[in-house]
């Protein structure tokens, strides 16, 4: 009887304190639950980011590159043109020379002719 009844009362005074751990227990598990969760949420946005960078710069070493090929193009197009300036002005130094020669040419025939008159 009595000795039964301090046992179950021992018993449900030991059993309170353990069913406050568990629930502690409980909620700390859920806790880290939760934790974890987000830590994976974190890790996935992370990856994504990562993903998005990497993509971010190959595009722009992409661009890079050409960008190099448009300034070796523009460099080669600027080459060509001096070139053609040269030809051009050797040209039109070849034609002054022409025009002067042409020139002298027609004023000895206007003295000839002229010299020819009077003879």
């Amino acid at each position: 009887g009595p000795n039964l009844a301090t046992s179950s009362t021992d018993l449900a005074t030991t059993s309170t304190p353990l069913a406050t751990s568990s629930t502690l227990l409980a909620t700390s598990s859920n806790h880290l639950a939760t934790s974890s969760t987000h830590l994976a949420t974190s890790s996935t946005h992370l990856e994504t980011s990562s993903t998005h960078l990497a993509t971010s710069s190959t595009h722009l070493a992409n661009s890079s590159t050409h960008l190099e090929t448009s300034s070796t193009h523009l460099a080669t197009s600027s080459t060509h043109l001096a070139n053609s300036s040269t030809h051009l002005e050797t040209l039109s130094t070849h034609l002054a020379t022409t025009s002067i020669y042409l020139a002298t040419s027609s004023t000895h025939l206007e003295t000839n002719s002229f010299g020819d008159l009077i003879n």
